[in-house]
């Protein structure tokens, strides 16, 4: 039997990983190098401070007025997304780890079988994040240039439903991915074993053309570019504001319930800056090459290139934790009194323990 996936022709899908036997050779060794910087070091430790960093987001956030602080919201959804991403990366990137562990056989076997079941999942919640920073740049564009008006238009409840709907596009878009990807067994004689090798779902392969259009053009540039490019936009135009406030010297609305926080807006136009840096340039990049003739996306350069996206997402996702307690004073005392309590009660519960004993 074939132990390679059928490859694909012409176009890009950005779903779909490089595990095959490559038609555009790299070196052995460049791609050794590769697997040992990145998916044996720097993507697992990575995304473990991401995932300790997004998972003090939640906690922090969650202690927000959340029936008041539309912001609040659209930050505790976003870091839902990045935990999410940053637990299941691991496990698609775990083929290193376990091959040294338990042999280059299982690993390959292992890497299998969690592309199958995690790839599309993972790039569900990468490509959600991705979408919610455009949601952020238009809620602070509009609450910077429409302030009076966006007490109402930015209420807790239209943001609520505005960003269940950004969670449910994602979904309805990429859920024909969890379809695409099936494995088979297949002897390897240098292994003397069977290993488990992906291939493409007889499903894929039939809705070839339409599923490649769907993932690249509707998803990636209809909704993934559109965000970025909403972003792109925004940002400047809240940036020239915030500068003519602050020149100003004055609140820009004296209204108690709603005021223009320039420091607020400082912190998001940050972390939407992180997302156009670590994020922008992939999406761009899967768009362009869905026009390349012949541009074959199980290549080992197009793995190399994966590997890459998955790491910015990491660091996309520990960077906005280090904004937040870098730039937001409310952010950072609310932090400090969280871990001051949970402090306080595992000394109580020590003592406790103690008195007992």
């Amino acid at each position: 039997m074939n132990n390679e996936m059928t490859p694909c022709n012409s176009s890009v899908c950005p779903l779909i990983p490089a595990l095959s036997v490559a038609t555009e050779k790299v070196s052995d060794n460049f791609m050794q190098l590769i697997d040992l910087i990145f998916n044996c070091c720097l993507t697992q430790v990575c995304s473990l401070f991401a995932f300790c960093g997004t998972a003090v987001n939640i906690a922090v956030l969650t202690s927000y007025d959340l029936s008041r602080d539309s912001s609040a919201i659209l930050l505790l959804a976003m870091s839902l997304a990045d935990l999410i991403f940053c637990i299941t990366l691991p496990f698609r990137r775990c083929q290193c780890l376990v091959g040294a562990m338990m042999g280059p056989a299982q690993g390959m076997t292992v890497a299998t079988l969690m592309t199958e079941w995690l790839s599309v999942f993972n790039r569900l919640f990468f490509c959600i994040s991705i979408t919610l920073v455009g949601l952020i740049a238009s809620e602070r564009f509009v609450a910077v240039f429409w302030p009076f008006q966006a007490q109402c238009i930015l209420s807790p409840r239209n943001i609520t439903s505005a960003t269940l709907i950004a969670y449910a596009c994602n979904v309805m878009l990429i859920s024909p991915g969890f379809y695409m990807f099936t494995h088979d067994w297949a002897f390897f004689e240098r292994f003397n074993q069977s290993v488990a090798v992906l291939q493409m779902s007889d499903f894929y392969l039939h809705n070839y053309d339409t599923l490649n259009f769907l993932f690249t053009i509707v998803y990636n540039t209809g909704l993934l570019g559109t965000s970025m490019l909403g972003t792109l936009i925004f940002m400047p135009a809240i940036g020239i504001k915030i500068w003519a406030v602050n020149k100003r010297r004055q609140t820009l609305v004296q209204n108690k319930e709603f005021r223009f926080d320039t420091q607020l807006a400082k912190v998001l136009s940050i972390i939407c800056l992180v997302s156009l840096t670590f994020h922008g340039p992939g999406i761009f990049f899967d768009t362009v090459a869905y026009f390349i003739p012949n541009f074959i996306n199980q290549s080992e350069k197009y793995e190399v290139y994966q590997i890459l996206v998955d790491f910015s997402g990491t660091l996309s996702a520990l960077a906005n934790f280090l904004v937040y307690m870098t730039m937001s004073g409310k952010y950072k005392h609310r932090y400090q009194k969280l871990i001051g309590e949970m402090t306080c009660r595992l000394c109580c519960q020590s003592d406790s323990d103690f008195i007992n004993q």
